[in-house]
């Protein structure tokens, strides 16, 4: 487990995961929702030096030294920046801003609605096709 996981943290991990899916929903694309989170992770860690969900890298270009940490509207030390209330308002203000932007869209097509739809076409035209060929 780990050591620095909180009640908070845990609702931001659910908060981001939301994100993440408002992302993929609007665009179409795991991708992006999978690069954000693998900048996010790369920046946090190995550039800035802070926790990432907890843990440290032992490598970064900077460093934040633990003896200085303290808890802030943007960091928390058990947990990091995503432990954070900033973060908390951060991660609404960027939902808002996804939804915003995507509020004109045209109805998405769910295709797995339509694969479902012509599987079950195709089921009842084979279905036809053999009572033809019985009788």
């Amino acid at each position: 487990g780990n050591p620095g996981f909180t009640f908070l943290a845990g609702r931001q991990i659910f908060r981001v995961g939301l994100v993440f899916s408002l992302m993929v929903y609007y665009y179409d694309n795991l991708w992006g929702a999978m690069a954000f989170h693998a900048a996010w992770n790369y920046s946090q860690n190995i550039i800035f030096g802070l926790p990432n969900s907890g843990l440290v890298s032992e490598y970064s270009i900077f460093t934040l030294e633990a003896a200085s940490a303290r808890n802030g509207l943007f960091y928390n030390v058990n947990f990091g920046v995503e432990g954070s209330i900033g973060a908390t308002a951060m991660l609404f203000v960027l939902a808002a801003v996804i939804i915003y932007i995507n509020r004109n869209k045209k109805e998405r097509n769910d295709v797995w609605a339509e694969a479902e739809q012509k599987a079950i076409q195709k089921k009842q035209l084979r279905e036809q096709n053999n009572k033809s060929e019985v009788n």
